[in-house]
């Protein structure tokens, strides 16, 4: 089982309400359905004082080769 890490900054011109409604809503039921996901886990990053980045992805597979196919 592998598990990947992603750091996620938004982009510049959404505000973090905006990023948040997207990140959860929409990007979350499009990673659910890559193939061979086995969990997946959004958290974000409120609060940052560095404000580098917004939120961070976990995203589990049995393999590399599962994740970089997906």
């Amino acid at each position: 089982m592998v598990k990947i890490m992603i750091l996620l900054k938004r982009q510049d011109h959404l505000s973090f309400g905006e990023f948040e409604k997207w990140w959860l809503g929409q990007h979350r039921e499009m990673a659910a359905r890559m193939p061979g996901l086995k969990r997946a886990c959004f958290n974000l990053a409120r609060g940052d004082a560095d404000g580098l980045y917004d939120g961070v992805s976990e995203l589990w597979f049995d393999s590399l080769a599962d994740f970089e196919s997906a």
